[in-house]
């Protein structure tokens, strides 16, 4: 066989093997697309800490807003958030962290909170 052959051989079985794919394949893949109206609740203020898939069940103690949801991909932003930056939520006094709940069907924002402690485990990875 000719090398050039056997060469195009490896090329073409090394990549069928890692084709394109949709998704990281973790719970939270989904949430990628719950950013942009994160983001934009925040009004873009704030560095990511991370994101996670939650049940609206276990975000209703802070977020009673979102009692109604299936599902909600949660994401924090870390700053000094003053009154005013964040969409919908009023509070006197700054907070280090702001947490952004979004709809997994709709993406759209389910409700906001500000705080200074983060009440979930975040991870960076979706």
């Amino acid at each position: 066989m000719p090398r050039g052959l056997a060469l195009a051989l490896v090329l073409v079985a090394a990549t069928a093997c890692g084709g394109p794919r949709s998704s990281l394949g973790t719970p939270a893949t989904l949430c990628y697309r719950a950013l942009p109206a994160a983001a934009a609740t925040v009004h873009h203020k704030g560095r990511f800490v991370g994101v996670r898939r939650m049940k609206s069940s276990a975000v209703v103690r802070y977020l009673p807003q979102a009692a109604g949801a299936a599902d909600l991909c949660v994401v924090a932003y870390s700053d000094h958030f003053k009154p005013g930056d964040v969409e919908g939520v009023h509070f006197e006094h700054p907070a280090r962290y702001a947490i952004v709940a979004v709809t997994a069907r709709t993406l759209k924002p389910a409700g906001a909170f500000v705080t200074n402690r983060l009440p979930f485990r975040f991870q960076r990875r979706v």
